[in-house]
């Protein structure tokens, strides 16, 4: 019961930071925009709403839903029982299961089949790249941990 609490603890907590800095820079491209109504949304996305605002405040909402499934899935990189490869596609797949139609609705990337295939690739390759990253610091920091201990044992 524990561990669910602290996954919908950082599920609220993803999904609020990432509505408020959702707001925040929507508020200042309004601000800023030389246009008396400008809406920080895609116009095909916006048509499928009554009125600009609705829009904004939908994408609000699926924003803030993908930064909850991000950090709801960073749980299960704390699985011990299981290895990191298996770690590392689950979460690939919860996460891509959440950003792929979020990126489909809200900027309209299913409109064209090149646009869809590209950001899903995109989303692979920096997957794969972040993923290798840690990898190697994880490797390095374990590294360091074990010539510590060597030398422990040594004195």
């Amino acid at each position: 019961m524990k561990r669910m609490k602290l996954t919908v603890m950082k599920a609220l907590q993803g999904f609020s930071y990432a509505v408020t800095i959702n707001v925040l820079i929507g508020v200042v491209i309004m601000l800023v925009s030389k246009e008396a109504q400008v809406v920080p949304v895609v116009p095909d996305f916006a048509d499928k709403f009554p009125s600009p605002m609705a829009a904004f405040g939908v994408q609000c909402l699926l924003i803030g839903l993908t930064s909850a499934a991000f950090a709801a899935g960073s749980r299960i990189m704390e699985i011990a029982s299981w290895s990191l490869v298996k770690q590392s596609i689950v979460y690939f797949v919860v996460t891509a299961a959440v950003w792929i139609p979020v990126s489909v609705l809200c900027w309209g990337l299913g409109k064209y089949p090149a646009t869809f295939f590209g950001v899903t690739g995109s989303y692979l390759i920096g997957y794969i790249i972040s993923w290798t990253v840690q990898y190697r610091i994880c490797k390095r920091n374990i590294e360091e941990i074990n010539e510590k201990l060597k030398e422990l044992n040594r004195s």
